[in-house]
């Protein structure tokens, strides 16, 4: 529909909150489609996958537009939630804290690392962690800032040699907020629509399932190229985003069963 001079208008015109059957009534009165009624309900479940598409982006970007706010008790309960789920039983010390760059983060304040994508990136992280443990948790302990600092005492020690071949890797929780913004580019893009229209339409719950995708896309990346250091990183990620793209594309992105039975 959107190839269409006349057709074309009138979708750029439609809003989130528009009645799609009166937009399908137009879109039939400007082809001169004579069985209406028929095609416009056909019409009518295709501009429901658009506007849907259109809130899932505007709930997005409301999101990443949300600057990450220490002051604030439901950004702070998630900041600790997200502790919680990547380590499990390990008491954060404080706040401000060097205990932070044991999950991926820069500094003693996790704050500052929010800046490029908001709530959103933090939400995306928690999200993935809570809907998929065992992979968000693996992946926290190969990726993390320097594995030779963590302690052997908190994971078995064949976990620490596999963090230890990627020491050169990216951090976990840097790495997954700039996979937030592959995720987002790929809903303004609309080139994932196939894949979330395919797991019950575009959604909050649809959009962490890309991300955490995207997570195993990256990590299989990763461990194809083999990088001798995080100076590399634009390069795999520009084979990983190719290599994303080409499989939602293929229709083989991992799917949620794939990731939940992940056995590293």
């Amino acid at each position: 529909m959107h190839r269409s001079r006349v057709v074309r208008p009138i979708l750029l015109a439609m809003r989130a909150g528009d009645d799609v059957q009166a937009v399908a009534k137009r879109i039939c009165a400007a082809k001169h489609i004579r069985a209406a009624a028929l095609v416009s309900s056909a019409i009518a479940e295709c501009l429901q996958a658009m506007q849907a598409m259109a809130r899932l982006e505007q709930d997005l970007q409301s999101a990443r537009r949300t600057p990450y706010d220490p002051a604030d008790a439901s950004h702070e309960a998630l900041l600790n939630k997200l502790w919680k789920l990547l380590r499990p039983g390990v008491i954060l010390q404080g706040r401000i804290t060097s205990q932070w760059g044991e999950i991926g983060f820069q500094g003693d304040d996790p704050a500052t690392d929010f800046r490029g994508n908001g709530l959103l990136g933090l939400a995306n992280l928690v999200a993935f962690a809570e809907s998929y443990p065992r992979l968000a948790q693996h992946l926290c302990d190969l990726y993390g800032r320097d594995a030779t600092k963590l302690s052997v005492m908190m994971c078995p020690l064949v976990d620490l040699m596999h963090r230890l071949t990627l020491v050169g890797s990216p951090s976990f929780c840097i790495c997954g907020i700039n996979l937030t913004s592959d995720a987002l580019d790929l809903v303004v893009n609309r080139q994932c629509n196939q894949y979330l229209y395919a797991r019950g339409g575009p959604s909050t719950a649809t959009f962490a399932d890309l991300y955490a995708a995207l997570w195993y896309v990256f990590h299989q990346t990763w461990l194809d190229e083999r990088p001798d250091s995080v100076m590399r990183f634009k390069a795999v990620h520009d084979v990983f985003l190719d290599r994303a793209r080409r499989r939602l594309r293929s229709h083989a992105m991992p799917t949620p069963l794939q990731l939940h039975s992940y056995n590293p």
